[in-house]
């Protein structure tokens, strides 16, 4: 037979007008607690049963009365703050590396358009050079 009760609403103290009891000699013995406490584990393990679920690849178990469908709600969520934490450390790790490879591709870019300026006014000198020289050519200076 279950009983449903908490701890908490059994009385300290009786109501009057009842008293306790003196303890029976065999409750003064330390040892007589030791003895029923295994007594106890014993007909819990042989009596009562505890379904709990696990889950091995977060090392996580469920808690009592916890449904399938709550534990795995659980577990997603756990999934997540944990991928979550380890992204964090990663960007944290990599950060410095990242925007150092950040600065030498801005750099590269900034050089490349200036040499593509520069391959501009190039171009742009001989097309002048060569026009003077045709020009010369044909006017005779």
């Amino acid at each position: 037979m279950e009983i449903n009760f908490k701890v908490n609403d059994l009385d300290q103290i009786p109501k009057e007008p009842a008293h306790y009891g003196e303890l029976p000699a065999v409750a003064m013995k330390g040892e007589s607690y030791g003895y029923w406490n295994k007594a106890f584990s014993n007909w819990l393990y042989q009596n009562q049963k505890l379904n709990l679920w696990k889950s091995t690849g977060l090392n996580e178990f469920s808690k009592v009365g916890e449904s399938d469908r709550d534990f795995r709600i659980r577990l997603q969520q756990l999934a997540r703050e944990r991928r979550d934490e380890a992204t964090d450390k990663l960007r944290q790790k990599y950060s410095p590396k990242f925007a150092s490879l950040q600065e030498q591709m801005r750099r590269a870019q900034a050089a490349v358009e200036r040499e593509r300026e520069q391959s501009r006014q190039q171009k742009m000198q001989t097309a002048l050079s060569f026009g003077t020289t045709l020009l010369g050519g044909f006017f005779g200076t």
